[in-house]
């Protein structure tokens, strides 16, 4: 194992987050697993595929293929509830891959628990929630055309949705495709009531006219409340307020700009979205 590249991600300890879980009821470990099983606990990291500057196979990931080849599903759902994360993370991942139709019950499991590991990927250890590991296996087993429509990612995005446990994974939820009616309101107490931005973005590409009045006030207050001046975020604040197309709307978003001229470090992006909406020098409106 290579360890001159590896960087401890200690910006945040997901560990120090977390102040409650839900009573979990461990399972027994299938005897035929337990030597496999032992092993991956003995190491108790949740390793990619590759690892360290070398790119080399870690011990633990192939213990986890050693775990998924010689496991029944039924096995594997068991260890879902094992004692040790790391291994009921591993028997997650194993669930993913082999495209588990039951998978949302299994990701719910782990989102009520709050299972943080201690995660190995590339050059970097860090911490993350088991449930978040387990979707981003899942989601990147997919082709990105597959997304839209696979009924599993539906379900994990559906609990997603009802959750919002992940801000990240939430912004992926909302991107993966249209929802129905039966999501809307939801994604409207998302935006408006618990003030996501990404849910807003989201009703400003599906939903506007439905919701013009509440969107235009959202942006207003995010334009007004922000300190970020040259982000994407900031960025598409204006954009969505310019397609309001009236008077007061554009004088709001001038005033902004030339109160705060820190988004002048990325003058030309700006520039040009000023240009098309027929301003040409914020000074001179």
């Amino acid at each position: 194992m290579f360890f001159s590249c590896v960087e401890k991600n200690n910006s945040s300890s997901l560990s120090s987050q977390v102040t409650e879980k839900q009573l979990k009821k461990f399972k027994e470990t299938p005897e035929r697993l337990s030597e496999i099983v032992s092993a991956i606990a003995k190491i108790n990291e949740l390793q990619a595929s590759q690892i360290g500057i070398g790119g080399e196979e870690g011990e633990n990931y192939k213990n986890f293929r050693n775990l998924k080849a010689n496991s029944t599903i039924d096995e594997l759902v068991q260890l879902t509830a094992n004692k040790n994360e790391t291994v009921a993370t591993y028997a997650g991942w194993a669930l993913a891959d082999t495209n588990y139709s039951d998978l949302k019950t299994i990701f719910n499991n782990f989102i009520l628990q709050e299972t943080i590991v201690e995660t190995y990927s590339g050059c970097i250890i860090s911490e993350d929630y088991s449930y978040s590991s387990i979707y981003y296996r899942y989601y990147y087993n997919l082709n990105h055309s597959e997304r839209a429509k696979d009924k599993i990612l539906f379900q994990l995005d559906s609990s997603i949705l009802s959750s919002q446990n992940s801000e990240r994974l939430l912004q992926i939820a909302l991107e993966n495709r249209i929802y129905d009616e039966s999501y809307i309101d939801r994604i409207e107490t998302l935006a408006f009531e618990k003030q996501n931005t990404d849910a807003l973005f989201y009703l400003c590409k599906w939903n506007k006219s439905r919701y013009a009045t509440e969107i235009r006030s959202e942006l207003v207050r995010l334009l007004e409340s922000t300190d970020n001046y040259t982000s994407n975020y900031f960025y598409q604040v204006i954009d969505e307020l310019f397609d309001y197309k009236d008077f007061e709307t554009k004088q709001i978003i001038v005033q902004k700009l030339k109160e705060d001229r820190a988004w002048e470090s990325k003058e030309n992006r700006f520039i040009y979205l000023l240009n098309e909406n027929n301003i040409y020098n914020i000074d001179h409106e």
